[in-house]
């Protein structure tokens, strides 16, 4: 349950690494790297592992609030739909 959530955090590592890092200057002096591709993708994997730590931490939280009161896992108007048309 957690894997998704560790994926995030590296991909969230890796992207702010990648973002602070793109523009210094490399062994390469050739090699330069356009500052509009390398923020979009940045934020584009900042993106992705935000979406897979909120999403697990979502989940988390989800299960917590259901082991913690099983009775509101069924909603309170679904009883018995029959007995309301007699």
């Amino acid at each position: 349950m957690w894997a998704p959530m560790f994926v995030g955090i590296l991909l969230l590592v890796v992207a702010v690494n990648f973002l602070l890092t793109a523009r210094a200057p490399g062994m390469d002096p050739t090699f330069r790297l356009d500052p509009v591709a390398a923020t979009l993708c940045g934020s584009l994997v900042i993106g992705v592992g935000g979406l897979l730590v909120l999403s697990t931490y979502g989940r988390w939280r989800k299960v917590r609030a259901t082991r913690r009161d099983p009775k509101e896992k069924t909603p309170a108007n679904t009883e018995n739909p029959d007995e309301e048309s007699k």
